[in-house]
């Protein structure tokens, strides 16, 4: 009974944190297709995070930026002392982050884009 109790309270203990456009996730580096229109990645990914406006010769360029983040945390991180030693083996967190820059013409059609990943911990998933 004692070890259910354990076993229930560190399942409760771990952490997992999401935060941004979860649309992003899963999606491959060659979207969104050249040419598509401001209105049609709004409807997919949601409104963005930030848009900056940019004027290089004379012609405005617009660029948003949608992001997803997702983290977890090891239950062993919450065990007195076990937890210090997992910290310190760099198995205490993992998770991963995703970014996309859209570069828009002034008709509202994609003319680049960036996309932006990183890996937290040594299995960032």
């Amino acid at each position: 009974m004692r070890l259910l109790l354990i076993g229930l309270v560190l399942i409760n203990l771990s952490a997992c944190a999401s935060t941004g456009q979860e649309a992003l996730k899963g999606r491959s580096q060659d979207w969104p297709p050249i040419g598509t229109m401001k209105s049609e990645l709004i409807s997919e990914l949601g409104p963005p995070q930030s848009s900056t406006y940019t004027l290089a010769e004379g012609t405005t360029h617009e660029t948003l930026t949608w992001v997803y983040a997702h983290a977890e945390s090891n239950p062993a991180l919450f065990i007195p002392i076990v937890g210090l030693f997992v910290a310190a083996s760099g198995n205490g967190m993992t998770g991963n982050s995703q970014s996309l820059a859209v570069t828009l013409n002034t008709e509202g059609r994609v003319i680049s884009r960036s996309w932006t990943q990183m890996k937290i911990g040594k299995d960032g998933k």
